[in-house]
């Protein structure tokens, strides 16, 4: 009897550690290079809100500037060498390119859980298929952020919106078409390069016109820009205001909005990695993640 009452004891014991349980090894992969704004926002609200016991390693894919299938082939190698003897616990990732890596290579990463931010529509992925992953879907304030520009152009009839064709690009452009098609004149520039941009944005006299800055960073023939320099550029060049709808543009020239903040995102999907090793969510966890903030520029709303 007494030994029943031992293994009991043991098994409840052992479901209670791994309801609780603690993670011990982290991996963070970013989409892109360190030194682009919104991987540094989301890094740092990852960073400064994460257990400080963690082993945490930290990759970058840079796929703005590797993004063909070989560049890809060549960052799995360089995992492969680095982390076949490791097991993580989990895996952060930021952007799409990221996300879809690590779904692509599960039985290398051993079927870690995903923590993911960064990904822009649900529509993209099969997430009914996909096990153990965890993570939020941006959304854009776009509807906040132009009734925000008419308070200042009672009058806006077009909306002049920049955009590449990079997914993320791409999915902003298509919760642009669905909030502003049917009561605006939208006018898109995503297959012009930056120069065509400041070239047509000069030539625009139109009191009752704005600039939409949704997301530019790779033009249609392959060069990637700055965040800081391409924003500054399209509002330099901008006769009329320029809104925007990500946090890593403020301060560059646009006036602002409701935006989105890289920092925010990293701090709640500690809350959510937290929350899944006290065994308090289900497998697979999709979230649509609202932490946008009204952020304006001082000095552009003067000019």
């Amino acid at each position: 009897m007494k030994t029943i009452l031992l293994i009991l004891a043991v098994c409840f014991s052992s479901f209670s550690v791994a309801d609780t349980q603690v993670p011990e090894r982290v991996l963070i992969i970013n989409s892109y290079n360190e030194g682009y704004n919104w991987t540094s926002e989301t890094m740092n609200g990852i960073m400064d809100t994460i257990d400080p016991e963690l082993d945490v390693r930290v990759e970058y894919m840079d796929i703005k500037n590797f993004y063909f299938q070989s560049d890809i082939q060549a960052f799995h190698n360089l995992m492969v060498h680095k982390y076949s003897d490791i097991d993580f616990d989990a895996i952060i990732t930021t952007d799409d390119a990221a996300f879809r890596y690590v779904n692509d290579y599960r039985v290398f990463f051993n079927h870690a859980p995903i923590f993911f931010i960064g990904v822009n529509s649900k529509e993209s992925y099969d997430f009914d298929s996909y096990n153990n992953v965890y993570g939020i879907i941006e959304k854009v304030s776009i509807d906040e952020t132009i009734d925000t520009a008419k308070t200042l152009i009672p009058t806006l009839r077009t909306i002049h919106v920049i955009a590449d064709s990079s997914p993320t690009g791409q999915s902003t452009t298509l919760e642009i078409q669905k909030a502003l098609a049917s009561h605006y004149n939208v006018i898109y520039y995503k297959d012009k390069t930056l120069d065509e941009i400041e070239f047509n944005l000069r030539q625009i006299d139109d009191p009752n016109a704005i600039i939409l800055l949704a997301f530019y960073i790779v033009d249609p023939i392959g060069i990637s820009y700055d965040t800081n320099i391409m924003t500054e550029r399209i509002s330099e060049a901008s006769n009329v205001p320029v809104f925007g709808l990500y946090e890593f543009s403020l301060n560059h020239g646009i006036i602002g909005g409701k935006l989105i903040s890289g920092y925010e995102h990293g701090r709640a999907i500690n809350d959510i990695m937290t929350s899944y090793f006290s065994g308090e969510l289900s497998d697979t966890y999709i979230k649509t993640f609202d932490a946008n903030l009204h952020k304006y520029d001082y000095n552009a709303l003067k000019k």
